[in-house]
């Protein structure tokens, strides 16, 4: 992905039932890999590694969010 891009995927005709799971894997799934870019991030860091080396001061973030909610097609009030 390009710096600033946005991934996402959803669908809109999901039963009701498959959201419990859908939203347990997702959470999981989206814990592991904030832990994963913490790790990451943290061993690249200068306030945490003052010996890392390398110009400018940036900042940077990864961001997931869940939602759900009925769908509405185009002809639906």
């Amino acid at each position: 992905m390009p710096p600033s891009s946005r991934g996402k995927v959803s669908y809109d005709n999901l039963p009701s039932e498959a959201l419990p799971e859908l939203k347990k894997l997702a959470g999981e799934q989206s814990q592991a890999l904030l832990e994963l870019l913490d790790r990451w991030l943290s061993e690249r860091d200068r306030d945490a590694n003052p010996r890392v080396p390398g110009t400018g001061r940036m900042r940077a973030g990864v961001g997931i969010y869940y939602f759900q909610e009925d769908y509405k097609g185009e002809n639906e009030p």
